[in-house]
């Protein structure tokens, strides 16, 4: 394989690709020569080198910018609530996290979704791991999409205090981005076997991550 085809097939970083952008609109705004002038090799070298001309700090303020530029669909009004049943085994040190249903969930484009969810098990220092994320097949067409789909993490019950449950529900686009359609957070404790029973949380816009 050529090193071009290799460069074609590297995957693109949302968060490279809206910080470029933002730049090259800078440059475009304060540069006072045309385009025409400026030897193009020389800029394109000149990008090359100036991978990441922003800092930490300022990457890490423009994430919410950019999920919202990825993910939020102001046209989509956030609606209902989805049902979840906890199960903790303390001798297996397995949590079982029962997506059970969700209920009246927000319109895309006035059609039914294409209803998922996605759980995060998070401690509570907001510390993620790719490795504690699950999800559910996808539910086409419909508001109140019937899962009933059992979710699993191993956790000791002294680290459930700890950390938390984040839900989310998203519709699954086939031509597009996928859309956040709310999300739900449920703090854990040490009780979580002794309560094994259906609970519903309302849905809110909470915190979007794709």
């Amino acid at each position: 394989m050529t090193n071009a085809a290799r460069r074609r097939e590297a995957p693109i970083d949302p968060v490279d690709e809206y910080l470029q952008l933002q730049l090259q609109q800078h440059e475009h705004r304060s540069d006072t020569k045309p385009m025409s002038k400026i030897n193009k090799s020389n800029h394109m070298s000149l990008m090359r080198k100036a991978k990441n001309p922003f800092s930490n700090f300022e990457r890490t303020i423009s994430i919410k910018s950019i999920n919202e530029h990825f993910s939020h669909d102001p046209s989509i009004k956030i609606s209902g609530r989805i049902c979840v049943k906890l199960f903790y085994e303390k001798k297996s040190s397995n949590l079982s996290v029962n997506i059970h249903s969700c209920d009246n969930l927000a319109l895309v484009k006035k059609d039914c979704p294409n209803a998922y969810v996605k759980v995060y098990l998070k401690s509570n220092d907001n510390e993620k791991d790719k490795n504690m994320k699950r999800k559910t097949p996808v539910i086409k067409n419909n508001r109140c999409p019937m899962f009933d789909e059992t979710l699993r993490y191993t956790i000791s019950s002294s680290e459930l205090d700890i950390h938390r449950l984040e839900i989310s529900v998203w519709h699954k686009d086939k031509f597009g981005r996928n859309k956040f359609l709310g999300e739900a957070t449920i703090s854990l404790n040490r009780d979580i076997g002794e309560r094994a029973s259906n609970q519903w949380y309302e849905l809110t816009k909470g915190v979007q991550t794709s």
